[in-house]
C-alpha cells in the first residue's frame, strides 16, 4: 500500500536470546513514523537481517533466526537456527515456516529463481561456507541448507537478483 517498514530488534541488557522483533511504520515516505510495535508472532530470541520479500501471490515472507540458550547457560550462538514468518495479511500475522536442519545456518536472505522458485542463502555460524537452501512452493517449505563452495567467516552475506537476470552475492571470502 506505499507504506514504509522498519524493522529492528531489541534485546534485554545484550542478550541475544531475549531479541523480540519490532516494526514502526511510516504512511508519508518517511516524514513521521508510527508508534513502536512488537511483531509478537516471532517470539522471542529472534533477529531480522533482510527484508520482507513480497511474492507474486500477495504472501510476504520475512526471513529470521533464533537465537537459543543452553538451558542454564548463556547464550553462545551454538544452537541458532533459521525459519521464516508468512504473511498474507500484509503483516497483521504471520505463520513460523521452519528451515530444517539449520542449525548454525542465520541471516537467511531470499531470492526470487527465474523458475519461479525461491533460493535462500545463509552466513555461517561455523565459519565455514556460504549455505543454500530452495523452495519450489512459494517458501511453504524449504529444504535443509548445504554448503556452497563460498567461504564464509561468519560475516555477513547479501545477495541480490541484477535487472539482467544474474546473481550477485557481497561476501567475506577470507577466512
Amino acid at each position: 500500500d506505499g507504506s514504509l517498514w522498519l524493522l529492528h530488534t531489541a534485546q534485554s541488557a545484550g542478550h541475544q536470546d531475549t531479541a523480540v522483533v519490532r516494526r514502526r511504520v511510516s504512511h508519508d515516505n518517511g516524514l513521521t513514523w508510527g508508534p513502536v510495535e512488537t511483531i509478537a508472532d516471532a517470539g522471542t530470541g529472534t533477529f531480522v537481517r533482510q527484508p520482507v520479500v513480497v511474492q507474486a501471490d500477495g504472501s510476504w515472507l520475512l526471513p529470521i533466526f533464533r537465537c537459543k540458550p543452553v538451558p542454564g547457560r548463556a547464550w553462545d550462538g551454538s544452537l541458532d537456527d533459521s525459519a521464516v514468518l508468512r504473511s498474507t495479511d500484509q503483516g497483521k500475522t504471520w505463520t513460523r515456516i521452519e528451515v530444517p536442519d539449520s542449525l548454525g545456518c542465520v541471516h537467511m536472505n531470499i531470492i526470487a529463481c527465474k523458475d519461479g522458485g525461491l533460493v535462500a542463502f545463509f552466513r555461517s555460524r561455523w565459519a565455514d561456507h556460504v549455505y543454500r537452501t530452495r523452495s519450489s512452493d512459494g517458501g511453504l517449505t524449504w529444504e535443509a541448507p548445504k554448503p556452497t563452495t563460498l567461504p564464509n567467516n561468519n560475516s555477513s552475506i547479501q545477495a541480490i537478483r541484477l535487472a539482467d537476470g544474474r546473481l550477485a552475492m557481497i561476501f567475506n571470502a577470507s577466512s
